[in-house]
């Protein structure tokens, strides 16, 4: 089973259809039951919602933001389906119902951590090995997927009461304050799944979204910070600080600190290819010189010694960090000696970074590769503030 919830907030759903725009001009936004049924799944009223989403599918099979409701009615009703077996084939009809979509032409945001987050095989699981918990999480599923916010809100109560440690529990009950828009209380109930959970990065994305719901744009930004520094590299940890983006109408500062040169494997070893205009530029391009013979000693032979448990070279945090550093050394020697002229943008962000010991952050949230992402949690685990300086100094502006 996969326990995922979007938060349908004002802003999710603005980008949602002007990404479907093009594809429902022509269709009738005045139709009775169309209009009905995607006024019940905008109050979250899914259940009520399916069956006239189901009709209106088979009669608008172009009507892309019919089908994604449809989809996304399927889904978040599984959680509250009781019979495991039942509850995994309705999530693989979700799935094909998305598929579709996407076939059809949906390419929304929605639509793609959907599928992203629902596994191939509808992988099932229950939300705790206790069976009272287990059947007063499914009551309060369905209570929640029937629209009945108060009834849901006491069953996630119950189970958190039951088992203080179930995230999901806190996590839903703060989304089911939201939806009843009692922001303030809400925050309590993601707070408390923060606590249980610090490095899911859920609670603080519905924790942003009820905060900015309420108008409280600076307060919402930093949870969505967090929730990017708790899981970096899902879509998910994103959409929150993106939304923010968008209807703050503010774009992010993401740094590209790249080396001009080329250092790639080949059947006789590796090989160094220097871009001959690096030196002639004056721009501070000539430091990375001796980083680049750094990366070469690194595959061919410093990382067998710094990571001798591991059969294969990966490019690691360790490594790109000690040729960054080698680059702002040699680059602040260069200035020193009056060889730079007018330095590159991107270089002089990397000295500031470095004055601030946020190189390895740089590296993590904006430069990782698959094989620095391997580093990331033991990093996050002893250096999360300078994760979160990173972004809220550098990527993401203030208002």
């Amino acid at each position: 089973m996969v326990r995922l919830r979007i938060v349908l907030t004002p802003v999710f759903l603005l980008l949602l259809m002007s990404g479907l725009a093009a594809h429902t001009s022509a269709l009738p936004a005045t139709d009775d039951d169309r209009k009905h049924a995607l006024e019940l799944y905008d109050q979250n009223k899914f259940t009520e919602a399916l069956p006239l989403l189901e009709k209106l599918a088979v009669e608008f099979p172009k009507d892309l933001v019919i089908q994604e409701r449809l989809a996304c009615s399927v889904f978040f009703t599984t959680n509250g389906i009781k019979d495991p077996e039942l509850r995994k084939q309705q999530t693989l009809r979700a799935r094909a119902l998305l598929l579709h979509a996407k076939e059809l032409g949906d390419n929304s945001n929605l639509l793609q951590i959907l599928l992203d987050a629902i596994p191939l095989d509808g992988g099932d699981s229950s939300f705790s090995s206790d069976t009272k918990v287990e059947q007063v999480m499914r009551k309060a599923e369905s209570a929640f997927e029937s629209g009945d916010l108060s009834k849901a809100l006491e069953g996630y109560a119950q189970a958190l009461v039951l088992d203080p440690k179930l995230y999901e529990a806190a996590l839903f009950g703060g989304d089911t304050l939201f939806k009843m828009k009692q922001y303030d209380k809400a925050g309590d109930w993601f707070a408390r799944a923060i606590e249980i959970d610090p490095n899911r990065e859920t609670a603080y994305r519905y924790w942003g979204d009820s905060l900015m719901a309420a108008g409280k744009m600076s307060e919402a930004r930093g949870k969505f910070i967090d929730a990017v520094v708790a899981e970096p590299y899902t879509k998910k940890s994103n959409v929150g600080i993106e939304q923010w983006a968008e209807r703050n109408k503010v774009r992010f500062t993401v740094p590209r600190i790249q080396s001009p040169n080329s250092v790639k494997p080949n059947d006789k070893g590796i090989t160094l290819t220097l871009d001959s205009t690096a030196l002639d530029r004056n721009d501070g391009s000539g430091a990375w010189m001796i980083a680049d013979m750094s990366h070469m000693l690194w595959q061919s032979e410093k990382f067998k010694q710094e990571y001798p448990n591991e059969k294969e070279y990966r490019h690691s945090l360790k490594e790109e960090s000690e040729r960054l550093d080698l680059v702002a050394e040699s680059l602040q020697q260069m200035i020193k000696d009056k060889k730079v002229k007018h330095l590159d943008p991107n270089l002089a962000i990397l000295l500031k970074l470095k004055d601030s010991g946020l190189v390895e952050a740089y590296i993590l949230i904006s430069a990782a590769d698959q094989g620095i992402t391997q580093d990331y949690i033991p990093y996050r685990d002893q250096h999360r503030d300078k994760l979160r300086q990173y972004l809220d100094e550098i990527v993401v502006p203030k208002l």
